[in-house]
């Protein structure tokens, strides 16, 4: 098993982190326009969120984290700590009512864990991702780029995991 220094234990947590906010993003009907990770600032830009989305989507970060650094679902008291380590998301879920308003994502990133992780491996190597780098990470067949319209993501997030169905095409003879 490798031994991983402080240094990149931090970046695998901010790549996870960036990770799940991109996923979410995506997954609940919104486009991303780059993931960064840099020593100062990692950050997810969006082009656009999909109404009512933003809290769950300022969830994901620090839930994907926590689920990374714990090897688990994270608990209540787990998500109270990663809120009082993570302030610009517990700002943001504060201003919106509390952190708990961003809860129901949980579910939606347990299915979508496998996609979290492979995004956040290209995070940790690349140091960037793009809209396509999440709809790769999510199996997103070709052609299918998300937002509201695509079939992929409907049935993810009504249930199935990325990866556990395929979308074929519709004929009309």
């Amino acid at each position: 098993m490798p031994t991983f220094t402080a240094a990149e234990l931090d970046r695998l947590a901010a790549s996870t982190h960036e990770a799940g906010h991109a996923i979410a993003a995506v997954v609940l009907g919104g486009r991303v326009d780059t993931v960064i990770l840099d020593d100062q600032h990692p950050r997810t830009e969006y082009v656009d969120l999909a109404a009512g989305t933003r809290s769950a989507v300022t969830f994901a970060g620090p839930w994907a984290e926590t689920r990374w650094t714990m090897g688990r679902t994270p608990t209540p008291a787990d998500m109270r700590r990663s809120f009082a380590r993570n302030g610009s998301d517990d700002q943001s879920l504060c201003a919106a009512g509390g952190w708990h308003q961003g809860g129901h994502v949980a579910p939606l990133l347990e299915r979508c864990w496998p996609a979290v992780k492979e995004l956040a491996k290209t995070l940790y190597f690349a140091g960037s991702a793009s809209h396509a780098d999440v709809c790769a990470a999510l199996g997103l067949p070709e052609g299918d780029n998300g937002g509201p319209g695509s079939l992929s993501l409907a049935m993810i997030r009504a249930g199935s995991s990325p990866g556990s169905f395929t979308v074929g095409t519709v004929r009309h003879d």
